[in-house]
């Protein structure tokens, strides 16, 4: 039995990706329409599926497994199953897990066709011999299709299977297996939890906003805006299909394509030595992390029973020690490593630096947003789960978190030290990364939720305060911080969704990620010994950052205005009010309620820390 919403997450990727397709193709104001739409239509199917998961009328997996006409019998209706004995036993090996000798062999008949043969050549029956040796060949030949098929079967199902049978399966849902050559044993799944429900949610917010910016508030008549609008949406769609995505494999070849549109974004242009240099420096860190969890996935596989590369199996396994610990550690290293160049870490920001200065503001805000949205996915989902046996020693637990906190420091002293006002989100995105870093680091609940909320409510803000800051620099034509002053009297509005915005990754208390801030440094005091003193250092540099936020603020916002061509400014016009309120809106709504968000993605981290975790 299969309904719309078992189709939903194919959805959510196919409407971004058709409208990245249609874009170049239609004229532009076409183009313009369309872009925002299909983004729009995005959001609203991201909000309708978190609306499902939190009333619990999403479909869950383990309603979903092993009921009539779910997962499993659709997949034994690809294989053309027909029979009810043969459909009855393949379910009840597969939902045991077994591998049963010679299962062909009993099903097809073979043991019955050749005593057939044996009494005809008893009997010297010759055509009674040429009948049997031919239903023998028959029934042999439906044994080795058999045997092929429940092989396929258990080899692409064993990753569902045991997440059906574990903490998991409570908490994943829109589950849905897609077979795409079964010969070739390609095939993806995809399925979500409250993790990545939120993520999803955050980036399609922000993709929205970052088309409607390209749409209409970037766009000239000089400037042809259908090639940056596929890209934004090539980008949301890869993204997505990281977020969705329950194979390894599959995230890893999302995570590659996520950097094929970020190559344009970045404003990269190739007939130029520095043009061809920011091209490459905007590819590799995709193409580069993509190949490395690549790599770690197909290494995972080989190591895994059945070769799944289900990302609940193997944090299963590895929870369990049936994960060889060489593996955990490339798993580690190559998940650490490809987060660290999205999120962005020193000395690996260099590339947002770039865009925000030379590129458009939406992919600026694309850019910024996403990638801190999968720089943490990746660590949430991938480097910490799939690595128990590495994260569990002290060392290294140790050195991430101090990591986390010099990354905080670059942010908060490069925040005091700013005279570019188009680098301030930049260096926004390098504290917020290190404070992320610094939440995982503390290994419990409390730490967890911290560095969920940071890459679900980072991203919005983020984006939002890149898509401001242009704006600003647009108005001025001036991104020196020491020739602005007083913009706050012509710009009051704008004034005050650019302050919201750029203020909300520095935690205020009640707004952006304030809850988020305090989460981190409670897991870290309540880890103790080292990370609690790290945690104290981190409270420090955060009102470091804080200050140098502020004094960016008052600086260019504050005081006489005391250039006079400032004073007939336009304030925030309406495609504008469209690109940021609903940013500044979302980070004060999860700030006043953080509990929103929390109620839907606590249960799946438990959830997730138990599979790694076993009682």
């Amino acid at each position: 039995m299969s309904g719309p919403q078992d189709h939903l997450l194919h959805l959510i990727l196919a409407v971004p990706l058709a409208g990245a397709l249609l874009a170049p193709l239609l004229g532009r104001r076409a183009a313009r329409l369309l872009a925002p739409a299909a983004a729009a239509f995005t959001f609203v199917l991201c909000l309708w599926a978190w609306t499902l998961y939190g009333g619990r009328t999403a479909p869950r997996l383990e309603q979903t497994w092993a009921c009539p006409g779910g997962l499993l019998d659709r997949a034994l209706d690809g294989e053309g199953l027909e029979d009810l004995v043969v459909r009855d036993r393949f379910r009840e090996t597969l939902l045991a897990g077994e591998q049963p000798l010679e299962l062909g062999s009993a099903l097809a008949g073979v043991d019955l066709a050749s005593e057939a043969l044996r009494d005809a050549e008893q009997r010297g029956d010759a055509l009674g011999v040429a009948t049997a040796r031919a239903l023998l060949a028959g029934a042999r030949a439906e044994a080795d299709r058999l045997e092929r098929a429940h092989a396929r079967l258990r080899h692409e199902l064993e990753g569902l299977r045991r997440a059906a049978a574990g903490p998991l399966a409570s908490q994943l849902a829109f589950v849905a297996h897609t077979r795409w050559l079964p010969g070739l044993g390609l095939h993806w799944t995809l399925g979500v939890d409250g993790i990545a429900l939120g993520f999803a949610l955050a980036v399609a917010l922000l993709g929205l906003l970052a088309t409607v910016a390209a749409a209409f508030v970037e766009e000239s008549p000089e400037n042809d805006p259908r090639r940056l609008l596929s890209a934004l949406l090539l980008g949301v769609a890869a993204l997505l299909g990281a977020f969705v995505a329950l194979d390894a494999a599959a995230f890893a070849l999302a995570w590659c394509f996520a950097s094929l549109p970020a190559a344009w974004l970045a404003g990269a242009d190739t007939h130029t030595r520095a043009g061809r240099w920011r091209l490459v420096r905007a590819l590799l860190p995709g193409l580069l992390g993509g190949s490395a969890l690549l790599g770690a996935a197909l290494a995972a596989a080989g190591s895994a029973p059945e070769g799944t590369a289900n990302l609940a199996a193997l944090a299963q396994l590895a929870g369990a020690g049936d994960l060889p610990p060489a593996v955990q550690g490339l798993l580690f290293a190559c998940g650490l490593a490809a987060a660290a160049l999205r999120l962005p870490l020193p000395p690996l920001h260099g590339g947002l630096a770039s865009a925000a200065t030379r590129g458009p503001a939406s992919a600026a805000a694309l850019l910024a947003g996403g990638g801190l949205a999968l720089g943490a996915y990746t660590i949430l989902r991938w480097t910490w789960p799939l690595a128990p046996a590495i994260v569990r020693a002290p060392a290294v637990v140790r050195i991430v978190a101090a990591f986390g906190l010099a990354a905080l420091l670059a942010g908060a002293l490069g925040a005091l030290a700013l005279r570019d006002l188009r680098r301030l989100v930049p260096w926004l995105s390098v504290a917020t990364a290190g404070v992320l870093l610094l939440a995982v680091s503390s290994g419990g609940e409390l730490g967890a939720t911290g560095a969920a909320v940071h890459g679900v409510l980072g991203a919005v803000a983020l984006g939002g305060g890149a898509l401001a800051a242009a704006g600003l620099q647009r108005r001025t034509g001036e991104p020196d911080l020491l020739a602005l002053g007083g913009l706050a009297v012509p710009l009051p509005q704008f004034s005050l969704v650019f302050s919201a915005l750029v203020l909300a990754p520095v935690g205020l208390p009640g707004y952006g990620l304030f809850s988020a801030h305090l989460l981190a440094l409670l897991g870290a005091w309540r880890a103790g010994g080292f990370l609690a003193a790290l945690g104290i250092a981190a409270a420090g540099a955060l009102a470091l950052l804080a200050a140098g936020v502020a004094w960016s603020l008052g600086r260019a916002l504050l005081g006489r205005l005391w250039r006079p061509e400032f004073a007939g400014l336009p304030d925030l016009r309406p495609a504008e009010a469209v690109a940021l309120v609903p940013a500044a809106a979302a980070c004060a709504l999860f700030g006043v309620a953080p509990r929103l968000l929390l109620d839907t993605i606590v249960p799946s981290l438990e959830a997730w820390r138990l599979l790694v975790r076993p009682v």
